[in-house]
């Protein structure tokens, strides 16, 4: 498949961005609580593997866990062209969706017994053992990465971007709060869907060179 390359020939705004930003964190975190908490039906434990039983619990890795809402934000920073915003937006809403659907028709816990550190309070404190898979963490930093690798500048800042996406993808499992196929469902989810808007963009590139 064709990689669109980055350029500016449709500049999108600083406001628009931080708009439809907001926007969506307001329906994402509406979304996540909502199914959170709710009890309509049934949770599925998520079964350990014996990757699992092997990855130690490391609470340190609760800075790497918070930072993807650092993380998140910086896509913003380096798309700047409206053919590459519009379909990174609509995979990142995708996602939202999807795993938010996901949530409530078919929920999942992760298996009971996790261990507890009190660096991890302030988690404990707003999150559940719920909506475990498929990972948030593991799909929305993955398909960030994915569009931020295709902008930043220079080699040095891509490696970054990468070693920093591996430690939030790794910090679910190394803090107990995910298992390895919550981590694996959120990659394809990231995967799948980053290859469709990357089509997408394909066409709508194509679609306003066309028309200039």
């Amino acid at each position: 498949m064709t990689e669109p390359q980055p350029f500016t020939a449709f500049p999108i705004s600083t406001r628009h961005k931080v708009i439809f930003f907001s926007l969506i964190s307001i329906l994402g975190t509406i979304l996540y609580f909502g199914t959170l908490h709710s009890t309509r039906f049934d949770a599925t434990v998520i079964p350990a593997t014996g990757l699992d039983d092997l990855i130690p619990f490391v609470p340190s890795f609760i800075v790497a866990y918070f930072s993807f809402f650092v993380f998140m934000p910086l896509t913003l920073v380096f798309i700047r062209d409206l053919r590459e915003f519009l379909p990174a937006s609509l995979g990142f809403f995708l996602i939202i969706v999807i795993s938010n659907t996901i949530f409530l028709l078919w929920p999942t816990v992760i298996p009971p017994g996790a261990p507890y550190d009190p660096l991890l309070h302030g988690l404990f404190v707003v999150d559940r053992d719920r909506n475990a898979c498929p990972s948030l963490h593991a799909s929305l930093a993955l398909f960030c990465a994915l569009y931020m690798q295709r902008h930043v500048p220079g080699k040095l800042m891509a490696v970054a971007i990468w070693i920093w996406t591996v430690l939030i993808i790794a910090s679910p499992l190394l803090i107990k709060r995910h298992m390895v196929i919550d981590i694996v469902a959120g990659a394809l989810l990231a995967s799948l869907l980053y290859l469709a808007v990357n089509a997408l963009s394909v066409r709508l590139r194509q679609s306003l060179l066309t028309q200039t």
